[in-house]
C-alpha cells in the first residue's frame, strides 16, 4: 500500500531487505518499520552509509528504545494508518531539510 501512495505522488521506489550500500547513496529517503525483522539493521546501515539520508519511521507505535540507544533520530514518524496527504507532507518536510542542509 505504501509503495502504491508513493507512486501516486510521483516518487521511485525501491524495496529492500537488507540493501547494498549503492543502494542507499543513491536514495533520498528511507521508510522504515524499526520493530521489522531487518528494522534495526536497516537503519544503522542508512545512518553508517548515507548520514544526511532523510530516515523516515512508518510504524503503528514508537519506535523502539534501542534506537536511540544507538544514536538513530528518525526525521519523521508516521503511525499506520496514514493517509496519502500525511504521507506527502512528511516527505517533503524532511526532503526540504534534507536539500537545503
Amino acid at each position: 500500500m505504501i509503495r502504491r501512495m508513493l507512486e501516486r505522488l510521483g516518487h521511485g521506489v525501491t524495496e529492500v531487505g537488507l540493501p547494498a550500500p549503492g543502494q542507499l547513496t543513491d536514495t533520498d529517503a528511507v521508510l522504515v518499520d524499526p520493530a521489522g525483522p531487518v528494522g534495526t539493521t536497516l537503519c544503522q546501515a542508512a545512518r553508517l552509509v548515507n548520514p544526511g539520508l532523510a530516515l523516515i519511521c512508518v510504524s503503528v507505535a514508537e519506535p523502539p528504545g534501542e534506537l536511540a540507544a544507538l544514536g538513530i533520530a528518525f526525521d519523521a514518524c508516521l503511525y499506520k494508518p496514514f493517509t496519502s496527504e500525511e504521507l506527502a507532507g512528511a516527505l517533503e518536510r524532511v526532503l526540504s531539510r534534507v536539500q537545503s542542509a
